[in-house]
């Protein structure tokens, strides 16, 4: 919206708080639903906005965009391994709980997944009627991958990969390709 109509329309704001029809410039009725005094009101609190705007003071801000995931050699050294098996959420969520800061994108679990996926780790399978999980390969026993089933509330099985002592410092030592295999998606 250019400054002309943002001023034309405090112009019309302005005729119907003080209870003119900003068309035909007739005063409404008494009994008229635009001549209610919390109306009126309603329509001098935006003639105020329109007044900071048409001043500069309520300025449009760009959403700033945050920088990757991406750690410092100490970082990645003092990061906590399990030494029981967890699922790769717990595992990403105590990374980001330690080193994930406000101008930093958090690292996501599916970040992971997605990339052990394209290193032959994993496959996805459809295993219902278009949904779609996650399934050890071969390959998955060299990194120390392994993989439960569990069953929801509703009777329904599902798979749970978990990752030993191994498969997380496997996922330490290659942080730096998973930022890069992130960046470039």
């Amino acid at each position: 919206m250019d400054k002309q109509s943002v001023i034309s329309l405090k112009s019309k704001l302005e005729m119907l708080s003080r209870g003119i029809d900003p068309v035909t410039n007739i005063k409404y009725s008494d009994d008229s639903s635009l001549n209610n005094w919390d109306n009126k009101i309603l329509f001098k609190e935006v003639i105020k906005i329109l007044d900071e705007i048409l001043e500069g003071k309520l300025v449009k801000r760009g959403k700033r965009k945050k920088a990757p995931f991406i750690l410092n050699s100490e970082q990645i050294k003092g990061i906590v391994i399990s030494d029981e098996p967890i699922s790769v959420s717990a595992f990403v969520r105590s990374i980001n709980l330690a080193y994930s800061t406000d101008n930093m994108k958090k690292l996501k679990s599916s970040d992971i997944t997605s990339w052990l996926e394209q290193q032959g780790f994993l496959s996805e399978i459809e295993y219902y009627d278009g949904c779609y999980c996650r399934e050890l390969t071969k390959k998955s026993q060299e990194i120390g991958l392994t993989l439960i089933k569990k069953q929801n509330q509703y009777g329904n099985e599902y798979n749970v990969i978990l990752y030993d002592r191994n498969a997380q410092e496997y996922i330490i030592n290659h942080l730096s390709d998973i930022s890069e295999f992130v960046i470039k998606k």
